[in-house]
């Protein structure tokens, strides 16, 4: 009886040791399913509703802010209520990040969903998640588009040659940038990501760094 019982305290001493294997991190990129309205600016007021209403604008989403002026594309802050039932971008899609170059680098299927088409005059509003939890709320901008981004950060159509090097060693890649849009030196504003704690732990964990 007393070797049953110390055979059971082992046992159950082994089990309770073991290590709870935790989930895989998951680094997805997300629609949301709703506009959310940017916090970095107020709503237009009567008279400048009324001026826009004179040439047929719709002001639905415009906001003012002293500093930017008007802004449809400002900064926000989704949660995750606000996001679509499953992920634009998946893990899979998701090679990684460089830090170097300050780079999301994705997969062919990632770069042909981010490059379809959307309304004109609207930026698409996307979120990075890590297991589901918000790591950096952004925008898909269009450059054609007059609606200048406020204090958030963006990204035009993947691997631009427009705008973006040539890079040899990503044939499809996000380069993210930081608004406001209008100022002079907005292609070389870029946002310091590795200094965002959640954002590089987020990466880290998944192991999905490519350089720093």
């Amino acid at each position: 009886m007393r070797i049953l019982s110390f055979l059971f305290v082992f046992i159950l001493g082994i089990s309770c040791t073991e290590k709870v294997k935790e989930p895989k991190p998951l680094i997805e990129i997300y629609e949301l399913n709703k506009w959310v309205e940017s916090y970095e600016s107020v709503p237009l007021d009567s008279a400048m509703v009324q001026a826009f209403e004179a040439n047929q604008t719709d002001t639905t989403d415009y906001r003012y802010s002293e500093r930017y002026g008007l802004l449809i594309n400002g900064a926000f802050k989704a949660s995750v209520k606000d996001l679509k039932e499953k992920p634009l971008i998946t893990n899979k899609q998701i090679r990684g990040y460089d830090f170097s170059s300050n780079s999301i680098v994705l997969d062919s299927t990632a770069t042909t969903k981010l490059n379809t088409d959307f309304k004109y005059r609207r930026a698409k509003q996307l979120v990075l998640t890590y297991n589901k939890n918000i790591i950096l709320n952004f925008y898909k901008f269009r450059l054609i588009s007059s609606d200048e981004v406020g204090n958030a950060p963006f990204f035009f159509q993947t691997n631009d040659i427009f705008l973006e090097e040539d890079n040899p060693t990503y044939k499809h890649f996000i380069k993210l940038r930081h608004g406001p849009f209008r100022d002079n030196d907005w292609v070389n504003n870029i946002p310091d990501l590795k200094q965002d704690t959640a954002f590089y732990n987020a990466f880290k964990r998944a192991g999905k760094i490519i350089a720093e």
